[in-house]
This record gives structure tokens, C-alpha cells and sequence, in this order.
């Protein structure tokens, strides 16, 4: 009977000699996250928290993560912020998903959205995404213009939009926007 081989520790390299543990990176916080945020936060797109906020102080700043389908579970006005990434062009209705962040947001609330605008594309994406769904390898999927994003925001209510530039590729729109206090 043959053994099994050794188990090796995650940190030994192939040559058997030891790695030095990698250290452990350091939380990042937001000063003003807590003045600017201060409650409740649901990231619609269901991620991992990538953009999950830290105040400084001892206190966690809480952080829902939902999916479109139990947005409407949360009260009006319940959040400070919501993050919807890469998820505007995935919904059936974004002019509808935009009006009900808009619901949900507090007076004063923020709106950080990435979305991938494929109308801005030179590639014939509106094609390859057809092809990708008949074979089933792609969601159904909006073809939007930066242009209509903006004024599908506008329409459901906000104000003060800004794209900073995040180094993101043009087809990407990178909005931060706000609901009036």
C-alpha cells in the first residue's frame, strides 16, 4: 500500500524551504466615512464588500448586502449610502431599480454606482452578448449609454453627479450621486 504524500504547510515552497508568512494587511479606514455615511449601507450588486466602508472610531459602520430581489423588503429612507456595482445593467428595469434606490436612500443619501455602458463600445457587443445568451453562456444584459445612465439618474431624482476619474475604461461609468436633503 502506498502513503499518501506529505502534507505541506501553505507557506513551504516547492523546494521545501519555508516562505516568511505574508504580513497581514492593515484595515483600511475612512475618517469621514462615519460624518458622510454614518448608517446603514446595502450593496444591491450581492458582492463580496469590496467597497465595504470602516470609520475611524470603534464603532463598525453597518453594511447590508442585498440583491434586487429584496430591495423591497428595506423602509424608505432607511440607508446613507448605496453601492450598486455592475449591477444597473443587469436589472430588467434600470429606470425602475434607480427610483427605488432613490426610495431608499435618506435625504442627503449617496449613490456610488459602477456600471459598464456597452453603448459606448466600438465592439459590436449587442451582437457577441446575443450570440453568448443563445448559447447560454451570458445574462440578459442592457446596452446602455453613458448619456441615458445620467439622465435615468437625473429622472429618478438625484442630483450633484460627478464621475471621477478612477482609471476605469471609458465604457465604464463611474457615478457618484446624491439624493436632496
Amino acid at each position: 500500500m502506498l502513503a499518501p504524500p506529505p502534507i505541506r504547510s501553505p507557506s513551504a515552497s516547492a523546494s521545501g524551504r519555508r516562505r516568511p508568512e505574508p504580513e497581514p494587511r492593515p484595515r483600511r479606514r475612512l475618517p469621514r466615512a462615519r460624518a458622510e455615511l454614518g448608517g446603514r449601507s446595502p450593496n444591491p450588486a450581492c458582492g463580496g464588500g469590496s467597497l465595504a466602508l470602516a470609520p475611524s472610531s470603534e464603532a463598525p459602520l453597518p453594511f447590508h448586502r442585498a440583491n434586487v430581489d429584496t430591495l423591497t423588503s428595506f423602509e424608505a429612507a432607511s440607508f446613507d449610502c448605496v453601492c450598486a456595482l455592475n449591477i444597473i445593467h443587469l436589472v430588467d428595469d434600470p429606470p425602475a431599480f434607480l427610483d427605488r434606490i432613490f426610495e431608499l436612500l435618506r435625504p442627503g443619501g449617496s449613490l456610488i454606482s459602477t456600471t459598464p455602458c456597452l453603448g459606448e463600445s466600438l465592439m459590436p457587443d449587442s451582437v457577441i452578448i446575443k450570440i453568448m445568451r443563445w448559447l447560454g453562456k451570458a445574462p440578459a444584459v442592457e446596452i446602455l449609454k453613458i448619456a441615458a445612465l445620467d439622465a435615468s439618474l437625473r429622472a429618478a431624482g438625484f442630483v450633484d453627479l460627478t464621475a471621477p476619474d478612477v482609471g476605469a475604461a471609458k465604457q465604464t461609468a463611474f457615478i457618484l450621486a446624491r439624493k436632496p436633503a
